[in-house]
């Protein structure tokens, strides 16, 4: 484990949504869960829920994020990563960069209540009208599933990506990765 992974190990990210019913923790080991709370699916929409979802875990990504950034800047202060970008490894990396931020992946979660889009750094949610009828923590699982299954693609794509734009210039110039 790197530095920074071993850094963010005890970071735990917790999120609410912005009207207190949808609230997510997110770690480096346990990943993301999120739990909606009791009665709140009789009081809301699929699109309202969608959104409270939505909002609930990109609040917990850029918390997680924000950590990862600090941690790497106490570590190797804040120029750094503009240092790294600017040498040729630095370079290379850029298209691949470029094509994770266009990457999305789609997951269902198993009950097909929920669908999840993960794209870059964010998330959107779609809540199907079926969920309506569910209780909130067969809905909370199913948000679950489909983010897990929505970031496994994600790695999937990111690594395809990875062997296709980096791993060849690494080759190329003897660098060690």
């Amino acid at each position: 484990m790197g530095i920074l992974a071993e850094q963010l190990d005890p970071v735990t990210i917790r999120a609410q949504s912005p009207d207190k019913t949808v609230r997510a923790s997110l770690t480096y080991h346990e990943g993301l869960l999120v739990r909606i709370k009791p009665g709140t699916i009789a009081t809301s929409t699929p699109a309202s829920l969608a959104e409270q979802i939505a909002e609930t875990i990109n609040r917990a990504l850029r918390g997680f994020r924000t950590a990862g950034q600090t941690i790497f800047e106490r570590e190797h202060g804040e120029a750094e990563l503009e240092r790294l970008r600017a040498t040729a490894e630095g370079r290379a990396l850029r298209p691949y960069l470029d094509a994770l931020a266009d990457l999305s992946a789609e997951a269902t979660g198993a009950r097909g209540t929920v669908t999840v889009v993960w794209k870059s750094n964010t998330c959107s949610v779609t809540v199907h009208e079926h969920a309506m009828f569910a209780s909130e923590t067969a809905v909370s699982e199913d948000i679950n599933d489909a983010v897990t299954l929505a970031q496994a693609k994600y790695t999937v794509e990111a690594a395809r990506l990875h062997s296709t734009l980096v791993e060849p210039h690494e080759r190329r110039h003897g660098a060690d990765t």
